[in-house]
């Protein structure tokens, strides 16, 4: 059994660690920040005892003894896996809360085998989000979360998502990134196209699977036609005959701030009539932040890591507008951790940059400018 792969998305516009009243999670001396989403990575195998897991320590942070119990929150799971958690001991596929408590004195954790997730993808292959709340006994409002999506990895038999000539690998994050503004009609778009690699006829319908919004907050999503606030399914589908692709402005997701700043998280799925096992998804992150980021974006460009992957030197190509004052190049390893920060020269090229202290692994990069981010975090694979 090949060991599955954790990472932890954290968000690069966090300014302090959100926590419970009482609450705090962890793992491996990584803070996770309440509601943050924590990926689990996985392969298709012939096992059908074969699992992935997730983990966490808690940790109470009042001055006061908290018994502490788990409910889990099934956010969307792809059909026919299945899922259970262990709090003290382990449950049933269908238990949701925990029958049991741990109890922990002031500055005291649990133990690194006290919570775990687990989950059965039975030769199925996509991402299930599953959320999981440790809250306090005796006040269930003071509690702290973690979303995990467990991501099987395998291509689509039929089905590949790309943009802009950028293939959008199964189960990816896409950024988009907008301001705030006062202007109640101003959005942020999301766009796709889906491509038919097999050698029959595919009829495509999209689904939406809200995981997370901002409040006040509003979205919709377009195949075919543009759906109401409320649709998460089209009532539409695309023919694709073989090698053929949906126009650009076929799949569009739309998302509408109101004013108000903060990351939505949305995802969308495509997947085949005839078998909706054979499905294909993204997972994009809706930032909208003040518009001094924004107007750090306009006028650059950032090009995507090559090779990737990389064994030991990988390049970036760039433009930046005249309002930038200094750029770094930023790598982060699965769990989070900044791993590399690589000045960049102002003026407009390419940029190398030597990987030797980096071992073999899954990271993630990003371009700061003026010290705000302002790029998409993109995922950079060193293999040698």
């Amino acid at each position: 059994m090949k060991k599955a792969l954790l990472t932890l998305l954290m968000s690069l516009f966090a300014g302090s660690l959100l926590l419970g009243q009482s609450l705090a999670l962890s793992w491996d001396g990584v803070d996770i920040h309440d509601g943050d989403s924590i990926y689990v990575y996985g392969e298709i195998s012939d096992d059908m005892w074969y699992e992935i897991q997730a983990h966490a320590v808690v940790t109470n942070m009042a001055d006061d003894p908290v018994e502490v119990k788990v409910k889990r929150n099934i956010i969307d799971t792809v059909p026919g896996t299945r899922n259970q958690f262990c709090w003290v001991l382990c449950y049933g596929f269908d238990v949701n809360d925990s029958f049991y408590s741990v109890e922990l004195e002031p500055g005291e954790s649990s133990s690194n085998s006290e919570f775990s997730g687990h989950y059965q993808p039975l030769r199925k292959s996509g991402t299930s989000i599953i959320e999981y709340i440790f809250y306090n006994v005796d006040n269930e409002d003071d509690q702290v979360s973690m979303k995990v999506f467990y991501t099987i990895h395998a291509p689509s038999a039929s089905l590949e998502l790309s943009w802009d000539g950028e293939n959008i690998p199964n189960g990816d994050t896409v950024y988009v990134y907008g301001e705030i503004s006062e202007d109640m009609w101003y959005e942020i778009q999301a766009h796709a196209i889906v491509t038919n690699v097999s050698e029959d006829t595919v009829e495509v319908k999209a689904q939406r699977i809200i995981i997370d919004t901002v409040p006040g907050t509003k979205n919709q999503f377009c195949w075919v036609l543009c759906y109401a606030y409320e649709t998460n399914e089209s009532s539409y589908s695309v023919t694709l005959d073989p090698g053929a692709s949906s126009s650009d402005t076929e799949f569009s997701g739309h998302y509408l701030p109101y004013g108000q700043g903060g990351t939505s998280k949305i995802r969308y799925k495509f997947f085949n009539v005839d078998n909706e096992q054979d499905t294909v998804s993204m997972t994009v992150f809706y930032v909208v932040s003040p518009a001094s980021i924004a107007d750090l974006q306009s006028g650059s460009s950032f090009g995507s890591a090559y090779p990737n992957p990389a064994r030991e030197i990988v390049s970036f190509d760039y433009e930046f507008s005249p309002t930038v004052n200094e750029a770094r190049l930023i790598i982060y390893n699965m769990l989070g951790k900044q791993v590399m920060d690589y000045p960049v020269n102002r003026s407009n090229g390419k940029i190398s940059v030597p990987l030797h202290e980096l071992n073999e692994g899954v990271y993630f990069y990003t371009f700061l400018i003026n010290g705000t981010t302002a790029s998409t975090t993109r995922k950079l694979v060193v293999q040698r």
